[in-house]
């Protein structure tokens, strides 16, 4: 490094240390108590409030019923249960692909089944919550398109051994599925129930 660049080096250091010393002395500095009073109107703050309803991507309906029964949105619990799962699945774009495909394939049938068994059209929609129309299996011991155990495959009529599993034949399993709807339905219980104990087994409260 030649004498020329140390003295540019210096040079900038002494500017740089210079500037430093300038602004503390210019830095006002408090006697006693005094205190430095600041003009608010010069100083603006936009203060934001964050609620739960102030984000949203877009309006979440305040009416929903199923299957004639109304959906109790004034909870907050469901309705946030609600919003969560339309946002994931509507900006989950590849899987809400596939699960139309597959609707379009398997729910005339299952339509057509339910209506010949006196349930409601809305029940579709318990094989999509389920198993998004897959033969799946949970490690509860849930299989099928329905998520039906094997203590309730066994008692709507289902084969169920080591070597056959009927719960993944869309057909036998559906009819099941349809036969307890029906039982639950019927019972004081009301139609969420029958909705909600399918994979639980008829023995689960």
């Amino acid at each position: 490094m030649t004498r020329n660049h140390l003295f540019f080096i210096y040079f900038l250091l002494f500017i740089a240390i210079g500037l430093g010393a300038w602004a503390i002395l210019k830095t006002p500095t408090i006697q006693g108590n005094a205190e430095i009073q600041m003009d608010e109107r010069s100083y603006p703050v936009q203060v934001f409030t964050v609620t739960r309803d102030s984000i949203r991507l877009f309006d979440i309906p305040k009416e929903l019923d199923f299957a004639g029964e109304k959906v109790p949105l004034e909870k907050g619990d469901i309705f946030e249960r609600l919003e969560r799962e339309i946002y994931v699945n509507a900006y989950w774009e590849s899987n809400m692909i596939l699960l139309l495909k597959r609707s379009a394939k398997y729910l005339p049938e299952i339509e057509r089944m339910l209506k010949e068994n006196g349930i409601p059209d809305d029940f579709k929609y318990v094989a999509i919550a389920e198993s998004a129309l897959m033969n799946v299996g949970s490690p509860a011991g849930a299989r099928g398109f329905w998520q039906i155990m094997e203590s309730t495959g066994k008692e709507y009529g289902l084969e169920i051994t080591n070597n056959v599993d009927e719960r993944y034949h869309f057909e036998k399993s559906t009819l099941a599925a349809s036969k307890y709807i029906k039982k639950s339905t019927c019972e004081v219980w009301g139609l969420d129930r029958g909705g909600r104990e399918l994979q639980h087994g008829a023995g689960w409260i």
